[in-house]
């Protein structure tokens, strides 16, 4: 049986559907239409994102775009248009932070993915 671009995957939790046959987590979704922050352990840091864009690579992997607000760069400044792959995402969760608008390199149809989810 072949999957729908939206099809709710079934016994899964209300956070994932199925996006083009790979299952997607709706909390980022979630953080980019709420523009909430969202914290993370990425590459064994614990990590506050913006989440900017998101959707699957040619290769189907899923990723998000973001603005990382900490640690950010040797200065402690945010690092813009960072590619996270979603499945080293560890405990990810919403901070209940707001931020107000994109990066100033937002870009909705980012071309380091084959077909954006949602976006800004």
């Amino acid at each position: 049986t072949r999957l729908t671009a939206h099809q709710k995957m079934p016994n899964r939790s209300s956070n994932d559907i199925i996006f083009y046959g790979i299952r997607i987590n709706l909390t980022i979704c979630a953080a980019i239409r709420k523009r909430v922050r969202l914290q993370c352990e990425y590459d064994e840091k614990t990590r506050i994102i913006e989440p900017q864009c998101h959707g699957l690579t040619k290769d189907l992997s899923e990723v998000v775009r973001v603005v990382e607000m900490s640690p950010g760069n040797n200065f402690g400044e945010p690092l813009e248009g960072k590619l996270y792959t979603v499945s080293k995402m560890v405990d990810l969760k919403k901070t209940g932070d707001k931020f107000s608008r994109p990066g100033p390199h937002y870009n909705p149809e980012d071309k380091a993915m084959k077909y954006v989810h949602c976006h800004l």
